[in-house]
């Protein structure tokens, strides 16, 4: 015999189960961020810091470190 499911139940279940889903994507997305502030270097141009990065098979590009992140992340180098 099944058990009928309370509407409160089945809109808890969902509600663990989205937290669970975003929780997974955040940690991946935080994995791939370290992987991609490890690529980046820094020059010192003028007294000013300079961040720069040249992925293997990409360009070198020049930014500011966040720049930088969403690019390596962007274009599937981290």
């Amino acid at each position: 015999m099944t058990v009928r499911k309370t509407f409160e139940a089945i809109i808890d279940t969902r509600t663990v189960t989205r937290a669970n889903r975003d929780y997974t994507t955040f940690l991946r997305f935080a994995k791939r961020e370290g992987e991609a502030e490890e690529q980046i270097g820094a020059l010192i141009r003028d007294g000013k810091t300079v961040y720069y990065v040249w992925p293997a098979g990409g360009r070198y590009r020049e930014g500011t470190r966040s720049e930088l992140v969403s690019y390596l992340i962007r274009n599937q180098y981290a």
